[in-house]
């Protein structure tokens, strides 16, 4: 039996699809003789990060599927590399989302065939990068959608997209699902706009989209049809997601003006105390923590680049240092730590064996993935798509002008385990540990991930400790008192 969706989840799919259907009956168009176009019409699905953005845009494809008199092409796109692959994988042929996609073939863009397309009765689901498509000039492009494969198809992938034709002659519609669609870009828009799509469904915590889409879309919807944000945003509530128990309740943000290896020692004395309380409530997980920093610069110096070529022990990039204080000092195993990131070496100065690198290869996400890692040094690649709900704790290094993106990091640590409230508070938080060069830089971080969360987060508890804060005082009991559990019998 697959996973049942939550009651808001289903309720967001539905409406997405009711509003879409609705429209397509008497769609909106724009142009002149053969350049009449039909506006595509779109639908923002705004919700907090860890509630499930994935299996409600399958909900919401499924029942536009069966809606539709003729069965639809999808292209669900993302930014990320990881994204994609994870959500390909929760909704290809054994995935955990699967069973939301019935009479619906999944596979990825580069399998494209408009045989398939001509003779399949069900709808087909392709997934794809953008940058599979995403480039200006296509008569030089090194790009395979644009290039023509004469041993399957006889114009580029690109241009058979656009034909979208069966058997019987009718044209199929384009549902184009963009996940983190804060990636949406101008150039994308006007590329996607080409293959003349129904309707984007697009995701994103904070609906901020280019100017190209806003014009092309948006306005056109607005201006002729008289639609109002709220039939184009299907908005999930913080606190109806918080109450189901997806997300943690708590975050926990504390500020350090101290050395990198100070403030990991402050988180790690907290992640122990977290795996006690686990390992108490006999829990089939421990808590995992990420250290998020720059890649190949000095940590020391922001402006320089680390080198390569020189043994490992003298060596300043971010994620060595780490790897090195977390071996070395915090009796940390090297088979419990991942780096996930593109960083430099050199063949003459190699890393040591026991140095897990994962630099976004073929099939780099599946190795990580398996290697189940408790402590993961990353950059920018995890910071979109990566899922793990039993990630508790964070070190974020916000100094020296870092390029790290808070309000991302924010979505690997915010999910909660068994969607479980736990006996103990450290359980139901998501503590973040900011190292930061400024208290004005840890301000802003603050208000961030207010922002991030949306506008509905007085469910969510933000509890901020700034710089140079005293730790509280803790006052041992002074005597012992037990609560016993109870119990209800409906017997």
């Amino acid at each position: 039996m697959g996973l049942e969706l939550f009651q808001f989840q289903q309720d967001a799919a539905s409406q997405m699809a009711d509003r879409y259907v609705e429209y397509i009956a008497d769609p909106i168009k724009f142009g002149r003789g053969s350049m009449r176009r039909e506006v595509p019409f779109y639908q923002a699905l705004s919700s907090i990060t860890g509630s499930g953005k994935t299996p409600t845009l399958a909900q919401a494809v499924s029942e536009i599927v069966a809606l539709s008199e003729i069965p639809p092409v999808i292209l669900w796109l993302s930014k990320g590399k990881v994204v994609v692959q994870q959500s390909y994988a929760n909704l290809a042929e054994g995935g955990k989302y699967n069973h939301l996609l019935p009479n619906v073939t999944v596979r990825l863009l580069s399998e494209y065939d408009p045989s398939d397309v001509s003779n399949s009765n069900e709808a087909l689901l392709y997934f794809a990068t953008v940058g599979t498509f995403n480039q200006k000039d296509r008569e030089k492009s090194n790009l395979k959608i644009f290039s023509i494969d004469t041993d399957s198809i006889e114009s580029t992938r690109w241009e058979a997209l656009k034909i979208r034709e069966r058997a019987d002659g009718q044209k199929r519609p384009l549902v184009i699902v963009y996940d983190e669609a804060q990636n949406l870009s101008d150039q994308q828009t006007t590329l996607l706009l080409e293959q003349q799509p129904s309707v984007f469904l697009l995701a994103s915590a904070t609906l901020r989209f280019p100017a190209q889409f806003d014009i092309g879309v948006i306005q056109q919807l607005r201006s002729q049809g008289g639609y109002s944000d709220e039939d184009l945003i299907t908005q999930v509530k913080s606190s109806t997601v918080v109450s189901s128990g997806l997300v943690k309740g708590i975050i926990s943000l504390n500020g350090l003006n101290v050395p990198m290896q100070e403030t990991i020692s402050e988180m790690l004395s907290d992640l122990r105390e977290a795996e006690a309380a686990a390992r108490s409530q006999k829990l089939n997980f421990l808590p995992k923590a990420i250290y998020v920093c720059n890649t190949n610069i000095l940590a020391d110096d922001a402006g320089q680049t680390d080198d390569p070529k020189q043994p490992f022990v003298q060596r300043q990039a971010p994620p060595i240092l780490i790897w090195r204080y977390l071996t070395e000092q915090c009796e940390v195993s090297p088979d419990d730590i991942a780096v996930y990131a593109d960083l430099k070496t050199n063949r003459d100065f190699p890393l040591p064996t026991e140095f897990k690198l994962f630099s976004g290869g073929e099939n780099d996400y599946e190795e990580f993935l398996a290697g189940n890692y408790r402590h993961i040094i990353f950059n920018q690649t995890l910071q979109e798509g990566w899922d793990d709900p039993s990630v508790y704790y964070a070190y974020v290094d916000k100094t020296m002008e870092s390029s790290v993106q808070i309000t991302q990091v924010i979505g690997r640590v915010l999910r909660q385990p068994n969607a479980t409230h736990y006996e103990s508070d450290s359980l139901n938080t998501a503590h973040f540990y900011v190292r930061v060069d400024r208290n004005d830089v840890f301000a802003q971080v603050v208000e961030d991930v207010r922002k991030g969360l949306g506008g509905d987060t007085q469910e969510v508890r933000i509890l901020t400790s700034p710089p140079g804060t005293e730790e509280p005082i803790t006052l041992a009991p002074k005597e012992l008192r037990l609560v016993p559990r109870t119990a209800i019998s409906n017997q």
